[in-house]
């Protein structure tokens, strides 16, 4: 079977490209696959301005990626933006290859809190509602890592947020002092990741007589990085809690030797999740074998 893999600039963030990268490499060990880009196309000032508006469009190069596209039984697609030109590109897709099937991966659900928790982002929002429920009409099935089994009408396949092991490099050095706990998290920092729960944590620990020698190392950048480091001088911890840049490869993988406990996003509840999936260390499991079985037989079905 030959399947496409389609993301909108995914290759601008270390952890998205990260991620897609191993599931394009999953997919490969099963079917013929190849990855597909789609840019935002630059323009003017006014051109951007009238795109946010609720009926505007964001300007990308569909026309690229469908001349690529060359008899797919599948496509994979990471969500986006829904608008008037995404819904054409989705039935597009589907009237010129009626026999693919269009799946597309919802990575975090539900996303309206998490994307359009701002009023600023409220045009962004009219104009994602109007346009979603369209989308079902023109593919087979959402692909999810929540525990949904029908998002937006259509029926769901459930996958895990998992990891190819094998291109993980793992902690080593572990001689440190005693009675020192070194704790890790790394992340793209937003409200989601809630962070500051451990900081008051630590905060409350010290202030009640803990003894332990408690670290801190807080690894990417993001919006509420400069939050942090603010509550982190409040509370008289700069030297408990580390703050590092965006880092990749081996420079990572320094920072995480000696640590001893790595942190996922304590805030999800403000985006309204109350269901997470953290990375599962399934060396060939990041897509099921259920998942696998329904490609092979094509037996996903439209649903209307």
């Amino acid at each position: 079977m030959k399947g496409y893999y389609i993301h909108f600039d995914g290759s601008k963030t270390p952890g998205v490209c990260k991620k897609i990268k191993m599931q394009i490499n999953e997919l490969q060990k099963h079917f013929e696959m190849e990855e597909v880009e789609i840019h935002n196309i630059h323009k003017n000032l006014v051109q951007r301005v009238l795109r946010m508006l609720p009926f505007g469009a964001v300007a990308r190069d569909y026309e690229i990626c469908l001349k690529n596209l060359v008899q797919p039984d599948f496509v994979y697609i990471r969500r986006t933006l829904a608008d008037r030109y995404y819904i054409r590109f989705l039935k597009t897709i589907k009237k010129t290859y009626p026999q693919c099937l269009i799946l597309i991966e919802i990575y975090t659900y539900p996303y309206d809190k998490d994307e359009f928790g701002t009023w600023y982002a409220l045009p962004r929002y009219c104009k994602e509602v109007w346009n979603r429920k369209k989308i079902p009409a023109w593919i087979d099935r959402y692909v999810t890592v929540s525990k949904e089994t029908w998002i937006l009408g259509k029926e769901t396949l459930r996958i895990s947020n998992g990891i190819q092991v094998d291109q993980i490099k793992p902690v080593t050095d572990t001689a440190k002092a005693e009675k020192r706990l070194d704790m890790i998290a790394v992340a793209f920092m937003q409200k989601q990741h809630g962070y500051e729960r451990l900081i008051e944590g630590m905060y409350h620990y010290y202030q009640n007589g803990g003894k332990r020698q408690v670290f801190l190392h807080l690894v990417g950048d993001g919006p509420e990085k400069r939050n942090y480091q603010r509550l982190v001088k409040l509370r008289g911890l700069t030297e408990k809690v580390r703050f590092y840049p965006n880092l990749e490869g081996a420079e990572l993988d320094k920072v995480f030797e000696q640590k001893d406990i790595a942190v996922s996003a304590l805030g999800l509840y403000k985006n309204g999740i109350d269901y997470s999936c953290r990375l599962i260390f399934y060396a060939d499991k990041i897509f099921p074998d259920t998942f696998i079985a329904l490609f092979e037989s094509k037996n996903i079905g439209l649903i209307f």
